[in-house]
């Protein structure tokens, strides 16, 4: 079954309303921009090249940024 086009606008508006959050809230600057660079589907490689940090540096920032999105969901269900 394919989503029809409001199903797909909201979930949109739901990703945006999340990375938000995210990004305001949650996340340090270099842990949202590492972050929002693996949800666009960038590999570490990449991330470090851009963001002109080491592989190792990218590698715990994923790890960090990823406990605090997951602790801020379990506490918060509702959103």
């Amino acid at each position: 079954v394919n989503p029809s086009i409001d199903e797909k606008l909201a979930s949109a508006e739901r990703f945006d309303s999340y990375m938000s959050k995210i990004k305001n809230e949650i996340l340090s600057e270099l842990e949202y921009k590492v972050f929002a660079l693996e949800v666009y589907g960038y590999t570490t490689a990449r991330i470090a090249e851009i963001l002109s940090v080491t592989a190792k540096v990218v590698d715990n920032t994923k790890y960090r940024a990823h406990k605090k999105v997951r602790k801020y969901f379990e506490e918060h269900p509702e959103d």
